[in-house]
């Protein structure tokens, strides 16, 4: 079939009509799974406090947005257009706290990383910008010299550049976010005169650690935050914790912290019956049981049962299976009525490894029993004729 020249034109003008349509709705897609990836972050608050910051800086004329002009004067790791979402080329406050939310993704910055840089930085901001100039710095715990941490060179310290470095320090020492949470209950229990941090004789007061010296990285005979939480995790490195150990002493620790202050004190203990002998988990005698107390205990059981890593797994796997009500618990009926687990985990099991005799068994019953089978088989192996 011969096609005339006008068909032939309205042919060409279809095809490129057809490509640019294709063109556009590729570009779509792209910025539509631009955006939902740049969307995929948690907002916290301290996103929307540096987000403030830089529209308080940044936003000149006071509209109330970023325009290109404005835009161009970020010095941000990644292109700021990045995070125009409605591709108005203009930042809102919102789409510059998902900056903020997606770096801390990216440099896997916690809550904890960000609060506690925030906190140290308005400790000793002198003028209230939320930011630390050389000049202030000159006392700051951590460096005198802040273009160390001073990512985008503008000779000032920010919330996020100190959470970026704290986040890097402690990933490196292996210092969890618990760690920096039982940090700040630590200061906030012995702080006597309020400057958020410890001094030598407040560390005496508190009874740890038994050498301040240890942990006082600047020798200013002062502990910050941020040393107490590298001291918590060495002291917890030491003890034998596990993160099983401090996440189950965690949820343990909430049935009985009526008052959500951190502290299961004598009121509570009294109110709830728990612990019925105190003396085991209150190790520094100040009447008061913390979740790193709570924790300690938990390591010392599973290290005298013997219980390693891949029992705690197979326990866990094990629960999952049987635990048919979701108690967290294995009842003794659960497992009567679910024959397949008869060899397993046997009623003999129950009697013999049911700690508490309460007819169920716990994570740490079960990881203990695996871990009663497990070394009985290794010793087994080791001399078959026994």
């Amino acid at each position: 079939m011969r096609l005339s020249k006008s068909s032939s034109v309205t042919s060409v003008s279809l095809l490129a009509f057809l490509l640019l349509q294709s063109a556009i709705s590729f570009a779509q897609n792209r910025i539509e799974l631009a955006s939902a990836d740049l969307l995929d972050v948690t907002l916290i608050g301290g996103d929307h406090n540096m987000a403030n910051d830089v529209m308080r800086e940044s936003d000149e004329n006071k509209d109330g947005v970023l325009d290109a002009k404005e835009m161009g004067q970020l010095k941000w790791l990644i292109e700021p257009r990045r995070f125009d979402l409605n591709r108005n080329d203009k930042l809102t406050n919102l789409e510059v706290a998902i900056h903020f939310a997606n770096m801390r993704k990216q440099f896997e910055i916690t809550v904890p990383d960000m609060y506690n840089a925030t906190r140290m930085i308005n400790l000793y901001d002198g003028n209230g910008d939320r930011l630390l100039s050389e000049k202030e710095a000159q006392t700051f715990p951590l460096t005198n010299d802040i273009s160390i941490f001073d990512a985008n060179k503008d000779g000032r310290l920010s919330p996020f550049e100190l959470g970026k470095q704290l986040a890097a320090d402690f990933q490196d020492l292996g210092v969890e976010a618990l760690d920096q949470w039982n940090a700040l209950q630590y200061v906030r229990k012995n702080d006597k005169d309020g400057d958020q941090q410890l001094s030598l004789e407040e560390t005496k007061t508190a009874q740890w650690p038994a050498d301040p010296k240890t942990y006082d990285a600047n020798r200013n005979g002062k502990l910050v935050m941020h040393e107490i939480a590298m001291g918590l995790s060495m002291r917890k490195q030491d003890n034998g914790i596990a993160r099983s150990d401090q996440a189950n002493a965690q949820r343990f620790f909430m049935r009985y912290d009526l008052n959500r202050d951190r502290f299961v004190d004598a009121d509570e203990m009294e109110k709830t019956g728990w612990p019925s002998d105190p003396a085991l988990f209150d190790t520094d005698k100040d009447g008061k049981i913390t979740v790193f107390e709570v924790a300690a205990r938990f390591a010392k059981k599973r290290q005298d049962r013997g219980v390693e890593q891949e029992d705690r797994f197979e326990a866990a796997r094990l629960l999952k299976l049987y635990d048919k009500n979701k108690n967290s618990f294995i009842d003794l009926n659960e497992l009567v009525a679910d024959r397949s687990a008869v060899g397993l985990l046997s009623e003999d099991v129950f009697l013999e490894f049911d700690s508490d005799t309460n007819q169920k068994m716990s994570r740490m019953e079960i990881a203990t029993y695996l871990s009663h089978q497990r070394r009985k088989k290794d010793k087994k192996a080791k001399d078959p004729f026994r």
